[in-house]
């Protein structure tokens, strides 16, 4: 009678166990495949895009930055799925692409078209000269995008950027690149940030601060042209 007591509790134990490893693995089971990929047009290098999301769901506002557009972008946060994303994509030599998709059940898929948007030539010189000529140093210029944020519905995140150009500057501290005409785009806070770097390390030397006077001292208004633009390197 004791064994078949003892033998009693086993399954009992066991049941309770079996249960509760069951309800565990449901629990931490992944969620469902569900992605959103953006697709360029033939010939365009996936890694030349540049694309900002924002996932919308029971967690409120969720947003990344991916480097390409090969990538499958993940539509759940924190394992719960979101209801909709807005993207902000920009393509070299396009106007940017603004796309608010509802998610449902199924994965989705699109397509971005490329818009042409007209360049505009920047001519740039650093102060001091030696900012630039002692070591070897590159210019990294950012659009700094604050009409994004009222797309994306954000009001106090950070402005999504985007890269334009990594250009190195001559022995006299001068650049020159094409920059694109984004005046249709902007919004207060809205411009070029120039930013100089150590070509090895990536580090930031320095800010450059467009000498003449403007609201913000590290960020350069789009304009409907420009004319040589002054700098002085405002060192870290």
């Amino acid at each position: 009678m004791q064994f078949a007591t003892t033998v009693h509790r086993a399954y009992v134990l066991i049941a309770i166990l079996s249960v509760g490893v069951g309800g565990l693995a449901q629990t931490s089971a992944p969620p469902p495949r569900r992605t959103v990929t953006l697709h360029l047009l033939p010939g365009m290098p996936s890694r030349s895009a540049q694309v900002v999301y924002f996932l919308y769901g029971p967690f409120g506002a969720s947003g990344r930055v991916v480097g390409q557009t090969s990538d499958e972008i993940d539509t759940y946060v924190d394992g719960v799925a979101a209801s909709e994303i807005k993207i902000v994509a920009y393509l070299p030599g396009c106007d940017f692409v603004l796309l608010d998709i509802p998610l449902h059940g199924e994965s989705e898929s699109r397509q971005l078209v490329c818009t042409p948007l007209p360049s505009l030539p920047f001519r740039g010189e650093v102060f001091p000269i030696s900012t630039t000529t002692e070591q070897p140093r590159v210019i990294e210029v950012r659009y700094l995008a604050g009409w994004a944020n009222r797309f994306f519905g954000i009001s106090d995140g950070a402005v999504p950027n985007f890269r334009i150009a990594t250009i190195q500057p001559d022995e006299n501290g001068q650049f020159q690149l094409e920059v694109p005409d984004v005046l249709q785009h902007q919004t207060p806070g809205d411009g070029f940030q120039f930013i100089l770097r150590d070509p090895n390390t990536w580090n930031i030397i320095a800010f450059l601060k467009p000498a003449e006077h403007q609201e913000d001292p590290l960020v350069l208004a789009p304009r409907p042209s420009y004319h040589l633009v002054r700098f002085v390197a405002e060192m870290r």
